[in-house]
């Protein structure tokens, strides 16, 4: 399973959350057609690695950042990779 730390800045303020293969995976089989802010939220929540910054994550999915810090979060942990179709 993999695991990462990665650290968000937003303005002045840093997050830092850990990000594994399993907190990915429930992500992605939370989300719906219809649903897509509330298992973000439920991700970066989860991953937050100081539950006393909680309430300014909330905060800041509020002002309708979610599904940004969310994928930020994503293409982080993903890392960079090229993926071809060969034909």
């Amino acid at each position: 399973m993999a695991e990462k730390k990665i650290t968000l800045i937003v303005g002045k303020e840093e997050f830092e959350f850990n990000v594994t293969t399993e907190d990915f995976n429930l992500y992605i089989n939370e989300m719906k057609l219809d649903s897509k802010v509330a298992p973000a939220k439920n991700m970066l929540r989860r991953t937050l690695v100081n539950q006393e910054q909680k309430s300014r994550i909330n905060e800041l999915c509020e002002r309708g950042l979610t599904i940004n810090l969310a994928s930020l979060l994503l293409d982080d942990f993903q890392g960079d990779i090229e993926i071809e179709v060969k034909k």
